[in-house]
């Protein structure tokens, strides 16, 4: 499937802020284990709202290629994640077309609405 060059260019950055996300909350999840605490670790969309700044919609819809931002909001973002903009270049540069493939998938699987098993 092909898509329109501007519709790529937000999923591919879709994917690079989630998979930058992934990777934070498992540094998270191993000091916790190893009882390190960084408090200055980013890892979710809401912790990434609270020292940005930014809405949680936008931040959102970014990382459900949604949107498209201003590149000020870009930069915002990255420095947010602990990130330099080339460190952040080198990333998005990296992302595959296998992972935007994936991770398509998985923001599909995130609009589906849950449905609640009744209890008769």
């Amino acid at each position: 499937m092909e898509l329109g060059n501007k519709e790529h260019t937000k999923l591919k950055l879709a994917t690079c802020f989630r998979i930058i996300l992934k990777q934070k909350k498992s540094i998270g999840i191993k000091n916790k284990v190893n009882n390190i605490e960084d408090i200055r670790l980013v890892d979710s969309m809401r912790q990434l709202e609270a020292e940005s700044g930014l809405s949680y919609t936008i931040i959102q819809n970014t990382s459900a290629g949604k949107r498209d931002i201003q590149f000020t909001t870009l930069l915002t973002m990255i420095e947010n994640l602990g990130l330099s903009f080339t460190e952040f270049a080198k990333l998005y540069d990296k992302i595959t077309e296998k992972q935007i493939s994936d991770e398509k998938i998985e923001i599909e699987k995130s609009k589906k609405p849950k449905t609640k098993k009744r209890n008769k």
